[in-house]
């Protein structure tokens, strides 16, 4: 999933780029990144914060990315 998440999101800042000229900077990539994974993997577009941190706790200690 963290492939096919990765691919996705450097595909679509590359169409971004090359297609409309915006350049998103390299913060917001790495967080759309992380939002995208947690989004899909819970399925819920709008996470509470708690929820999101747990997560992202529970993510990264078991060698997420």
């Amino acid at each position: 999933m963290i492939h096919l998440c990765l691919m996705w999101i450097i595909w679509r800042e590359r169409n971004l780029r090359c297609f409309k000229g915006i350049e998103k900077p390299l913060f917001k990539i790495k967080s759309f990144v992380v939002c995208s994974l947690y989004s899909w993997d819970k399925g819920d577009c709008n996470p509470s914060l708690d929820h999101f941190l747990e997560w992202f706790e529970l993510f990264f200690s078991n060698g997420g990315l």
